[in-house]
Order: C-alpha cells, then sequence, then structure tokens
C-alpha cells in the first residue's frame, strides 16, 4: 500500500529563495499525495502566484493540491480542494461552498474533537502534534495512544502529524494512521526533493 504523504508548507518555507524550484522538484517526485499550500501570513497576492504555478505541476503528476483555511484561494485558483484548522469555516459550510468533489480536511487535536468532526463531512483528519517538533516547540506532544485510539473510531483516514520523520513511518502506520503530514523533515533538509525520496 501506498504511503499517503502530505507535504505542508509555512510562511519560511514560501518566503525561501529555491522555493518555487525545491516545489517543482517534491511535486514532481511522484511520491506526494496531497500538497498543501499554507502561509498564514503570507499576503493572498503571493499565495495565489504560487498555486496558479504549483497547481498545474501537481496535476500532471497525480498529486493533489490543497491551500490551508482559504477557502476564497480555492475558489479562485480551482484547486483541488482545502485545509481547515480550529479557526476556519466549519467543514460542513466549506463543503457547501466547494462542492462535493472537492477535498475537505481538518486539523484535530484530540480524540473526542476528532470524532465530532469526522460526521462533519471531511475527508480525512490531521491529529497531532504526535511527537515533539519544532515547528511548534511549546506544544506538548500527544504520543500514539490518541493515534490508536481515534484510528478505532472514526471511518475517515487519519494523517499524523508533527515530528515525523522516515524513520517513525512504520510506528505511525502499526499505530493505526493511514499517512503522514510532513514540514520540517522535508523543507529543513538541504534538498527537499532528495528528502521526499525517503518516503517513497
Amino acid at each position: 500500500m501506498r504511503l499517503e504523504l502530505h507535504v505542508v508548507t509555512d510562511d519560511s518555507v514560501l518566503s525561501h529563495r529555491d522555493f518555487l524550484a525545491n516545489a517543482n522538484g517534491v511535486l514532481t517526485s511522484g511520491v506526494v499525495k496531497v500538497f498543501h499550500l499554507r502561509g498564514p501570513s503570507t499576503s493572498l497576492r503571493k499565495l495565489v502566484e504560487l498555486a496558479e504555478v504549483l497547481s498545474p505541476i501537481a496535476k500532471r503528476n497525480g498529486t493533489k493540491f490543497v491551500v490551508n483555511d482559504r477557502v476564497d484561494l480555492a475558489l479562485m485558483c480551482q484547486t483541488d480542494g482545502v485545509h481547515l484548522g480550529a479557526r476556519s469555516l466549519p467543514p460542513e459550510k466549506v463543503r457547501e461552498m466547494l462542492g462535493p468533489e472537492k477535498i475537505v480536511g481538518r486539523s484535530v487535536h484530540s480524540v473526542q474533537e476528532a470524532v465530532d468532526l469526522s460526521l462533519e463531512g471531511v475527508d480525512y483528519l490531521f491529529l497531532g502534534s504526535i511527537f515533539r517538533t519544532s515547528s511548534h516547540p511549546e506544544t506538548v506532544p500527544l504520543g500514539l495512544d490518541p493515534l490508536e485510539k481515534l484510528t478505532t473510531r472514526v471511518k475517515v483516514p487519519v494523517i499524523a502529524i508533527g515530528g515525523v520523520d522516515p524513520t517513525r513511518v512504520s510506528t505511525l502506520l502499526e499505530a493505526g494512521a493511514k499517512g503522514v503530514a510532513v514540514l520540517g523533515d522535508i523543507w529543513g533538509s538541504p534538498s527537499p526533493p532528495q528528502a521526499v525520496l525517503s518516503y517513497q
């Protein structure tokens, strides 16, 4: 079974001078299932520019392209969907706006929150942070126990996020995760296109 790999960006990643070249390499690797354009403090203009360049590359390589939080951007650029956080619009409302064929994902941080949201028409759930992560150093990691509990209670795929690297993938899959979401281990490496190949 192919690992469901989600690759996520942040503002720092998007501002890197080599981002487009690295993103192109990541998307053409054939390894990524879903690419998340995430930049909470990045301007809408910049996000639109990036989406217009990267979304067609993703499509040509069989990768779904979603944007984080920005339903307006998803509509403007006709991306494959949107990933929501705690401060985003409710999934049911977003589904009405985007239509049934689009992807709607949601980040969760507890089993009960995830169970409740799984009934609102989401296509997958991000659960984390599972391990300690440099992108959220203040966050106490959940560990594997909530992941194991959640995957027995919901039907939608659960994607593990937070401190993920290739050495932890098998442990996360054994705990019930359908896939993993990665930020730092890929974008923080000297060669993101090479780093993503470690998740084949």
